[in-house]
């Protein structure tokens, strides 16, 4: 995964299988971490509001008819982003659990800190993951998902520090608002920038008027993710952004998609009309 050229723009139509997509197209292993829930922490975002397809129903014990209250930005408001506990340790089993994954490869490897919880409020997690990779000789490409509101240069440093690859922008969670795109700029002059789009109508208005600033900016890649519903709740939620004749694809009692092919090609099409660099791959 070198550092491409100029401005590239790489499309994937589905998160769920974006690590398989990795994996299939670049030959790599993957490892993912769900902050918190993946560190014994609880999920803690502050733009849970702005994001119409993000509700905090992660788990095995969550399915369609569940509706799990979603307490993120309540405990960001009573804790603020200074909120990470000082007793927090990495356990050795996670160590023992990414050294047996990767054991019989020997493939290039792709870490991911994603969740329901925003990266940025985990740094410490992200710091000591980073730290057991090399312990245990691995190196590859890191990706950080993320709004960016707690982005800040001193959180950049640190991130190159640790050996980050990418951050890969949540650009909707923020409307697209101006100091997320200078922290674009800020961040691309340390280390790969990329953004995920969710395919919901009511996002595409703005991205399209930001396209041509994220090709001129340069890109590593744009993800464009089917919008998924885990819960009754978070079906609930997308209720208010979504038409009611929009179609809803039932796949298992614990997931159902959204599927937004028109909306994808528009953008595809617009890409392709102004003669944008792309590489358009599809899983």
């Amino acid at each position: 995964m070198k550092k491409e050229d100029g401005p590239l723009i790489l499309i994937i139509f589905n998160m769920k299988v974006v690590n398989n997509f990795i994996e299939s197209m670049a030959n790599v292993s993957s490892w993912n971490v769900n902050l918190g829930d993946d560190v014994d922490l609880p999920n803690i975002c502050d733009r849970t509001l702005s994001c119409a397809g993000c509700y905090d129903d992660y788990g095995p014990t969550i399915d369609l008819t569940s509706s799990p209250p979603d307490r993120r930005r309540k405990l960001y408001k009573r804790l603020g982003e200074n909120w990470f506990p000082d007793d927090w340790k990495f356990k050795p089993e996670w160590k023992e659990k990414i050294k047996n994954h990767f054991k019989n490869s020997k493939n290039p490897k792709y870490f991911l800190f994603t969740g329901r919880g925003d990266p940025l409020f985990y740094m410490p997690c992200i710091k000591a993951y980073m730290k057991t990779y090399k312990e245990l000789g691995y190196e590859g490409y890191t990706s950080v998902s993320t709004s960016a509101s707690l982005l800040t240069k001193e959180r950049l440093k640190s991130l190159v520090k640790w050996g980050i690859s990418e951050i890969n922008f949540n650009l909707v969670a923020t409307n697209f608002h101006p100091k997320t795109l200078a922290k674009m700029e800020l961040a691309k002059q340390e280390l790969n920038v990329a953004v995920e789009l969710p395919l919901l109508d009511v996002y595409e208005k703005q991205f399209m008027h930001h396209l041509p600033f994220l090709n001129s900016i340069g890109l590593k890649h744009l993800t464009l993710s089917t919008a998924r519903i885990c819960s009754k709740a978070g079906a609930k939620k997308l209720q208010s952004v979504v038409p009611r004749t929009t179609e809803i694809t039932k796949v298992s009692k614990h997931e159902a998609l959204i599927k937004n092919q028109p909306m994808m090609e528009r953008i595809m099409k617009e890409i392709k009309m102004k003669n944008y660099s792309i590489l358009v791959k599809n899983n």
